[in-house]
């Protein structure tokens, strides 16, 4: 089997995951690791203090920070300035194929875990 960009030709996102990602995910290295399940990022034996990042998590992330690096309640805010007013050209569903979403809920199961436990508790 070719490595992705050994040829070039366009795919879609659909024939990646049946043709690639579904027999390679797995390897170490393969495409830096950007496919690599997060899961495997975390060893076993570690404590880990985990958020979901939406604005409810952001806001856990900034109280756990506050108290772990000891900021004084008083402490003058810095505003975020990096928004930005560009809509994304990206069509983020791309397309995929009820046997392509499957097939991700297969290979990312234990991260959908992860996300599922964080937010458990949210609103």
């Amino acid at each position: 089997m070719d490595e992705p960009g050994s040829k070039l030709r366009q795919i879609s996102v659909n024939e990646f995951i049946a043709t690639y990602l579904e027999a390679s995910f797995k390897r170490n290295g393969w495409c830096d690791n950007h496919f690599l399940p997060q899961k495997r990022f975390l060893h076993p034996e570690g404590n880990y203090k985990l958020f979901y990042l939406n604005s409810e998590g952001m806001k856990k992330v900034k109280a756990y920070l506050d108290e772990l690096l000891e900021i004084p309640e008083n402490f003058t805010q810095i505003p975020q300035v990096m928004q930005s007013d560009k809509q994304s050209s990206i069509d983020l569903k791309a397309d995929l194929t009820s046997e392509s979403i499957n097939r991700l809920k297969i290979i990312y199961k234990e991260d959908y875990g992860i996300i599922k436990s964080l937010t458990h508790n949210e609103p």
